[in-house]
């Protein structure tokens, strides 16, 4: 298998130059811009580009490894909100506002939950298509589903996430344009 490796460096005069080394991974010579180069040298370019992998992947590895400490961190901080008989939201939609609440029947595991669908009350109407509703808690209108608690909220569906609603009175609902 072939591997192919640009390096840039500068010459001794301060001017750049740019190789292409191609080459084959159970030896350690190459190709550089067209001209074959004897074992040492073909060794020390190798060892540049190498090097400089080595570099970009450790890099990307400390990189991935503090976005997964910062979503444990916002998981388990999100999991510590969503109690029994807590309730939660979704909000989705393009060109109207749909709002659905969920409350959580059961938790399971670390980051389970078990949610049923419950209705919403309308409070007051908006306009001729929008209102602003609240969760009518205990009035289930689906079976229990389970769930689990992610970084960024509890995926219901490919469209919703539901997230807790806390001490909100009201959401606004639309249904026009």
């Amino acid at each position: 298998m072939r591997k192919k490796y640009e390096i840039h460096e500068i010459d001794d005069k301060g001017r750049p130059r740019y190789f292409v080394m191609q080459t084959n991974s159970k030896r350690s010579y190459g190709e550089c811009a067209g001209y074959s180069y004897d074992r040492p040298e073909a060794r020390m370019i190798l060892g540049l580009a190498r090097g400089a992998e080595r570099r970009r992947h450790a890099k990307l590895a400390k990189r991935q490894a503090k976005q997964r400490e910062e979503n444990s961190a916002r998981r388990a901080e999100l999991r510590s909100e969503i109690d029994m008989d807590s309730i939660l939201y979704t909000s989705w939609g393009y060109d109207q506002t749909n709002v659905e609440f969920y409350q959580v029947v059961g938790t399971y595991g670390k980051f389970g939950v078990e949610l049923r669908r419950i209705g919403a009350q309308t409070i007051k109407a908006t306009g001729p298509d929008s209102s602003r509703i609240r969760p009518a808690k205990g009035l289930f209108i689906e079976p229990k589903i389970r769930k689990t608690v992610g970084s960024h909220g509890v995926r219901i569906g490919s469209s919703q996430t539901a997230w807790p609603a806390g001490e909100r009175e009201s959401f606004h609902c639309s249904w026009g344009h």
